[in-house]
């Protein structure tokens, strides 16, 4: 059967090299960081990312330019996080590719960035078919750890987008989109749905009090209005705060 899945948001997040043609990271990442201080190098990146004819996934392009293109994550950048390429570079008076190139080099390429390369309608629509179901494309090494809102808020954040916001699903449509189709389609018995014989996994939730609170630059900030979760019939999240239980199980596919 066909099937796909996607995340409920209109910004991707990639490690803000990936704005590159890959084939510059070939010597690795030292030998890059040293020819940037070349300013033909330079020139010669500016060209490449800016050519409809350079064949790579062009995130820069995709995100319509610097003003699509946002920091998250700069460790030693700390006054661009938050901000589109654009906006911090005429804050700080400097051409954007310079700027770009600049806090490569100060972070040694280890920069996370956002970028605008969706669009609402397309996301909509593509919700709307029967066989797509909601996922997260989320990893975060830890809870404390920097990355995507999608992370920890790909569900609550599908309800109030598609249901409370633009009111193209019902709750329980979107509910089905995140487990018992999902279930369906991965071919698992036994999860998805609230039926005898089935593992007790259960999320309570407040529906008119449910409020995303994590954003890309502090992705983990916990939503309002989960009151619990409920893993194979034991409470691993009550009151904002992780019980301490494991109780999950890694669900394995294949032989």
């Amino acid at each position: 059967h066909t099937t796909c899945d996607l995340y409920p948001y209109l910004r991707s997040m990639n490690e803000m090299r990936s704005l590159l043609p890959p084939w510059h990271y070939s010597d690795g990442i030292p030998a890059f960081v040293a020819r940037l201080s070349d300013p033909a190098y330079r020139a010669q990146l500016k060209e490449e990312m800016t050519s409809p004819e350079t064949d790579y996934d062009n995130f820069y392009r995709n995100a319509g330019g610097w003003d699509g293109v946002f920091v998250a994550v700069a460790p030693e950048t700390k006054a661009a996080v938050g901000k589109s390429i654009s906006e911090y570079a005429a804050e700080i008076g400097k051409d954007p590719f310079e700027t770009y190139f600049d806090i490569l080099v100060e972070n040694n390429t280890a920069v996370q960035g956002v970028y605008s390369t969706m669009r609402a309608e397309d996301m909509i629509q593509i919700a709307q078919r029967p066989y797509c179901v909601i996922g997260t494309d989320g990893c975060s090494p830890s809870w404390e750890g920097h990355g995507h809102p999608r992370a920890s808020a790909a569900f609550p954040q599908a309800i109030q987008y598609f249901v409370k916001d633009k009111k193209v699903f019902t709750l329980e449509e979107m509910i089905h989109k995140m487990t018992g189709l999902t279930a369906q389609r991965l071919l698992v018995p036994n999860k998805g749905l609230i039926r005898d014989g089935y593992d007790a996994d259960l999320v309570v939730l407040d529906f008119d009090n449910l409020k995303i609170n994590s954003t890309y630059t502090d992705p983990h900030r916990k939503t309002d209005g989960i009151d619990y979760v409920i893993v194979n019939g034991e409470t691993v999240y009550h009151d904002l705060e992780f019980t301490g239980n494991y109780s999950g199980r890694v669900i394995r596919f294949g032989k």
